[in-house]
């Protein structure tokens, strides 16, 4: 099953301008193709699956690239579907060149959805990408578990005019949920007299985004 997916300008957040060759893995129909050629790279596309728009399909466990030639591999909401995701980072990893980018999103707090074999926490895709030589790694909060989750729920009751409802009425009240938190911030501290904590020191706007993650966005570099 096909879900909501993040969107292009998530994927700005970790793929900067720049020149030279990006391998797309798991590429899907190649959606993302014209944003990354807009941003300056040769794109190619590899996908398991056959699309129309696929330069190549290939198994990302096993990619069809010699070793050192990519500039940037970008790969989007895959990870989570392959079976030994280590191996696809490990070889993600040999066909970049040395302080190339490995940027994209994966799934944490995901429901199960098209053939998903994993969720990724931020420490433990942290950790997958250090062990098998990346550095610099920045790790980002995407879209909340709960909009995925009741988009889930309701996709699978009553099909998908009612899961874009659930998802807008989910977001919505989470949105309202971080409009109210300062204000019950303030309160409770008043109330008990004490000072409180600058709001973006705050547990809910340092650490909850990352406890209620439904998909994690990534930057990360290879090693020298």
């Amino acid at each position: 099953m096909t879900g909501p997916r993040t969107t292009l300008g998530e994927l700005e957040t970790v793929l900067m301008p720049g020149t030279g060759f990006c391998l797309d893995v798991g590429c899907g129909d190649g959606r993302h193709r014209a944003f990354i050629e807009s941003k300056g790279y040769a794109w190619f596309g590899v996908d398991l699956r056959y699309h129309t728009q696929l330069s190549s399909q290939a198994n990302a466990l096993q990619l069809p690239i010699a070793s050192g030639v990519c500039d940037v591999v970008v790969s989007w909401q895959s990870l989570e579907h392959f079976p030994r995701p280590w191996i696809a980072i490990q070889d993600i990893q040999r066909v970049l060149k040395i302080d190339g980018l490995f940027c994209g999103s994966t799934s944490f707090l995901e429901p199960f959805h098209d053939y998903s074999y994993f969720g990724f926490s931020e420490l433990g895709l942290r950790q997958l990408l250090s062990d098998h030589g990346f550095t610099n790694i920045t790790i980002i909060p995407g879209i909340n578990a709960f909009p995925l989750m009741s988009w889930t729920l309701f996709s699978r009751m009553a099909g998908g005019r009612l899961a874009g409802l659930a998802l807008s009425m989910s977001s919505s009240g989470l949105s309202l949920v971080n409009h109210l938190y300062p204000l019950a911030n303030r309160l409770f501290f008043k109330l008990n007299r004490s000072l409180p904590p600058r709001l973006e020191d705050s547990y809910w706007f340092r650490q909850a985004p990352f406890d209620f993650a439904g998909h994690l966005a990534f930057r990360a570099y290879k090693a020298a």
